[in-house]
């Protein structure tokens, strides 16, 4: 499906909670259990970004580069971004995050051109974004 973030579109965020969530590819995974992020929001996007002094960690942010090359990367024009597919058959890029999942690789990633979401109130020309979903063995 697609979605819009222009206020005057039928498909913008208030008409977000219409949307069929039957038989998509997010239904497998349980919903997040906060009533609040971290951007001090109850929506997931879009979001102004900030640094968050409350912080913790366990520990640094690790990622691995995987084995991956563009020949096993399945290419798409959405109506929002270029979406890239991360195929299975190589080692997929994964990262592996402080008090959150931990190591997961990447499944896709997409640019979004402008960004979707700001960094103290200004938005910038695009945001790269990668999807971490399936657990590393």
């Amino acid at each position: 499906g697609r979605f819009s973030y222009r206020e005057e579109s039928s498909r913008s965020p208030k008409n977000w909670k219409k949307v069929s969530t039957k038989d998509n590819e997010w239904q497998k995974w349980d919903g997040l259990k906060v009533s609040n992020n971290e951007c001090e929001s109850t929506k997931q996007s879009p979001i102004n970004l900030g640094k968050n002094t409350e912080c913790k960690s366990d520990h640094r942010m690790y990622m691995k580069r995987g084995d991956c090359s563009l020949n096993d990367i399945s290419f798409q024009i959405t109506p929002y971004s270029l979406k890239g597919i991360y195929a299975e058959h190589c080692e997929r890029p994964s990262v592996d995050l402080s008090n959150s999942f931990h190591d997961r690789y990447a499944s896709t990633f997409e640019l979004k051109v402008p960004s979707e979401h700001t960094i103290k109130g200004k938005q910038y020309d695009a945001e790269f974004y990668v999807s971490h979903v399936d657990n590393v063995d």
